[in-house]
């Protein structure tokens, strides 16, 4: 998410790891992406059944990401912020207030400490394929 989303977890040494791994071995590199970004899907799992479904467009656009030494969930909508954090609207100047839901804060602090761990075992099977 923009703004003032959650922080995506940074991994120090994970940007040199993928770095060197796309040069010795691009096949193993593409699969290191895959195997990170699974490392997300219980945050974007909890996330999918706490958002409210009118359409499913908020539900659907959640997408896990791998970039350098980052991986988070991205929600590239424009309205995904005002769901998550609540606020007012005013179009043609009736105000229309979104309670605050934190429908996809909530689950990133929640599995937080457990995404680490996931890393390193995404690592370790992209290792043991080698």
């Amino acid at each position: 998410m923009a703004g003032r989303g959650p922080e995506p977890v940074r991994v120090d040494g994970l940007k040199e790891l993928r770095r060197t791994l796309k040069k010795l071995d691009p096949v193993s590199a593409k699969a290191l992406t895959k195997e990170l970004k699974g490392s997300v899907g219980p945050i974007i799992r909890d996330a999918r059944g706490r958002v409210k479904v009118r359409t499913g467009k908020h539900r659907d656009a959640m997408r896990p990401f791998a970039q350098g030494a980052r991986v988070g969930v991205r929600l590239p909508l424009p309205s995904a912020e005002l769901l998550n954090w609540g606020g007012t609207i005013s179009p043609k100047g009736h105000p229309i207030t979104f309670p605050r839901t934190e429908f996809l804060t909530k689950p990133a602090e929640k599995h937080r400490d457990e995404i680490p761990d996931a890393i390193g075992d995404a690592i370790e099977r992209v290792w043991e394929r080698g």
